[in-house]
């Protein structure tokens, strides 16, 4: 059964309960550096299901707080037209507004794994900056890695993948029901018109013994072009090296790097079903400072900074995974659900 998506703009008005969100998560990790949003080609780990669902199907629906996603601050989202803070309606430009991608539902059978991807559209009919990006993924969903392409065709209907199988830029890594970034002011990812994004999608329907249906939604807050706002960077690292021996408990510690002067809003780790705690800390000052902590491999939290955290050319982030191997054989690195990650993502500018 083929998925297939497409891109929506919101109207401002229809769509207002669901502006101005936030909710984090997300993470990764590798010992060979893939920063700056590029997609190496490194074979890294993969699971992240998330199609795409489109919100906001009522312009009259008002549901409040109580669907559980704080809100972004408004300085999160720059006052583009003398709005204060708020986006302009959709409707004043062709790229300003919300826009969506949407895929699903799709039939996945008990302990069936698998890698989709597809390319879309998001429909913006001129160049514009993104200002935060939300995602919503179903039960069964491993985890869901975007990129910015660039150039190609829409590929409209799902297809079978490898990892990283899209070129292009990394821009956001979903791995809970519920994720989303909002860039700090000043803070922009920029996009050409009828931007493409890749959407790789890991899943495994581990509930039960009945299929499930998967399904899931993006949104991009999009603004005009404004060339004072500086870009997005992307960190995404992490531990090849794992080895963890059958029925005990295992560590694993790397050291990474991020540019001198990196001002770190946002950070997160990604492991498998075997980690039971990851941490991120700064090291290399004058004291160690723990700032990230997950004991949650399905739903790591992502730890937003505001202000942004300015590492200095003597610092680095220390990375450290514990696992629990539970099983009777050596389970090693992989992008499958059986075999085992330690990484981390980390947002910068």
């Amino acid at each position: 059964m083929p998925w297939r998506a497409r891109g929506r703009k919101h109207r401002r008005e229809k769509c207002k309960t669901r502006h101005g969100r936030l909710a984090a998560d997300t993470n990764e990790s590798y010992p060979v550096s893939m920063a700056i949003l590029s997609r190496s080609s490194l074979v890294l780990f993969l699971f992240a299901l998330a199609t795409i669902a489109t919100a906001c199907d009522d312009a009259t629906s008002d549901p409040g707080p109580e669907d559980g996603a704080p809100s972004i601050p408004d300085a999160a989202m720059p006052d583009a037209q003398g709005n204060d803070g708020q986006l302009p309606d959709a409707g004043d430009s062709p790229s300003v507004g919300t826009f969506d991608l949407t895929a699903g539902p799709f039939r996945v059978d008990p302990g069936v794994e698998q890698t989709m991807c597809l390319t879309l559209s998001l429909g913006n009919s001129s160049p514009a900056m993104v200002r935060a990006i939300r995602t919503t993924l179903s039960p069964g969903s491993h985890h869901m890695i975007l990129n910015r392409v660039d150039e190609g065709p829409e590929q409209t209907d799902a297809r079978p993948c490898n990892a990283f199988a899209h070129t292009g830029d990394l821009i956001f890594l979903a791995q809970s029901a519920e994720a989303s970034v909002a860039y700090p002011e000043g803070v922009a990812l920029e996009i050409q018109a009828n931007q493409l994004i890749g959407i790789e999608i890991h899943y495994i329907n581990y509930i039960g013994d009945t299929p499930i249906d998967i399904m899931g939604s993006i949104e991009f807050d999009l603004v005009e072009p404004d060339p004072s706002l500086q870009p997005v960077q992307i960190r995404f690292d992490g531990n090849l090296n794992l080895i963890l021996p059958p029925r005990e408990e295992s560590t694993v510690r790397s050291t990474h790097s991020l540019p001198a002067g990196a001002n770190v809003f946002a950070l997160t780790t990604h492991t498998h079903q075997l980690g039971v705690e990851s941490t991120l800390t700064r090291i290399g000052g004058a004291e160690s400072t723990l700032l990230h902590r997950s004991t949650t491999w399905a739903e790591p939290p992502l730890d937003m900074f505001s202000p942004a955290l300015v590492l200095r050319s003597t610092e680095e982030l220390e990375l450290v995974c514990r696992y629990q191997n539970t099983t009777d054989e050596t389970v090693i690195f992989g992008t499958g659900f059986q075999n085992e990650m330690c990484f981390y993502w980390a947002f910068y500018y």
